[in-house]
């Protein structure tokens, strides 16, 4: 039997000529001008969900927080189940990310 597709190696580099024609396919199709088209997020609460026990990956979700687009990061184990916060664990569901617009880096794709 094949190991899990939910697995620590998924995901894979590409260019930044692809990620700008993603960008900017995305903005044409989606993106009223305002809305957010990117979100950072710092390295601790990442490092905090990867360090979950069996967490080998994020999953991201959307919401709307009533003033804007938000994203939320959930760690994922092996199976593809969400490692969701419940008794007798300490999972947690990050958010609180800083939104582009209005904080968008001077470089940005």
């Amino acid at each position: 039997m094949a190991g899990s597709i939910y697995n620590r190696a998924v995901g894979a580099p590409i260019s930044l000529e692809t990620a700008r024609e993603r960008k900017k396919s995305f903005a044409a199709s989606f993106a009223a001008p305002g809305t957010r088209t990117a979100h950072f997020i710092g390295r601790d609460i990442i490092e905090k969900i990867f360090a979950q026990p069996g967490c080998v990956g994020v999953r991201v979700y959307y919401g709307n927080s009533g003033t804007g687009s938000e994203i939320m990061f959930v760690g994922t184990d092996d199976k593809g189940n969400d490692m969701l916060p419940a008794s007798g664990n300490n999972y947690i569901i990050a958010d609180d990310v800083i939104p582009c617009p209005p904080y968008c880096a001077e470089n940005g794709l």
